[in-house]
């Protein structure tokens, strides 16, 4: 599952027509609200508007798991190299110098990504073998690594089982279940590139809606209604967690 059902919790849930032309394929990720032939319906909210009406997070999904978070935490190789190190998990989502990839120098500031040979203070992603390069400048030091990985089919049914074989109305009505009201989720639909822990209450900055229904910090998307994080992705628990007030 793409949010954590154990930690997850809404005070609404209710089934909704998807829009015309849309496809909400995945759990987890933020809807928002239309009108169409005078009735609501919904699909995925994306980041190109700040006044869109959240309807909230699809928990039930037609298609299987592609993309999961990843964090994990590294010492850089010291002197004299290779200063490299390698993911547990290989096809990284994205394209170098904006790839899925976040490094951050625990206690201190976030590295910059780049396509070509690292200076001081970048680091170079190979999104298909999911190494990571580094300049001398970093050796020795302690990172974490945040990321969203694509899984192959095998590995989605190891890790999430496959839908039982009657688990398809959703996709015959294009209906989705809509978990709303006042709650919290632990989701896998989140930009791993922006730092969860100035977003409220640990800062400032408001949760937003961000490109296919991930959720995202900074641009121009809807802000969450009551959004505030309640777990911050750590290598011990890659899903963000996000209270909310969805009204009705």
């Amino acid at each position: 599952m793409p949010y954590d059902l154990k930690l997850s919790h809404f005070s609404m849930t209710l089934q909704k027509d998807v829009a015309s032309g849309q496809v909400v394929d995945r759990e987890g990720v933020m809807l928002r609200s239309i009108l169409e032939n005078g009735g609501e319906r919904v699909q995925k909210a994306d980041g190109s508007a700040a006044n869109y009406r959240l309807a909230g997070f699809a928990i039930s999904d037609n298609e299987a798991i592609g993309i999961i978070p990843v964090v994990e935490d590294f010492t850089i190789p010291a002197s004299p190299g290779p200063y490299t190190v390698q993911l547990s998990r290989q096809s990284l989502v994205g394209t170098a110098p904006n790839s899925s990839v976040r490094v951050n120098l625990i206690g201190g500031a976030d590295l910059t990504e780049v396509a070509g040979a690292p200076g001081a203070g970048e680091f170079q992603p190979n999104v298909a073998t999911g190494v990571l390069t580094f300049n001398v400048a970093q050796a020795g030091a302690s990172i974490r690594v945040y990321y969203r990985a694509n899984l192959t089919v095998a590995e989605a049914r190891q890790v999430y089982f496959q839908r039982n074989i009657n688990n398809d109305a959703g996709a015959i009505f294009n209906t989705v279940a809509v978990g709303a009201g006042v709650g919290e989720i632990f989701t896998a639909e989140y930009d791993t590139n922006v730092d969860w822990s100035t977003a409220w209450p640990g800062g400032t900055a408001d949760i937003l809606s961000g490109p296919d229904g991930i959720l995202t910090i900074g641009g121009s998307g809807t802000a969450l209604p009551g959004g505030s994080v309640v777990h911050v992705p750590d290598p011990d628990g890659a899903f963000l967690g996000v209270k909310f007030n969805i009204p009705a």
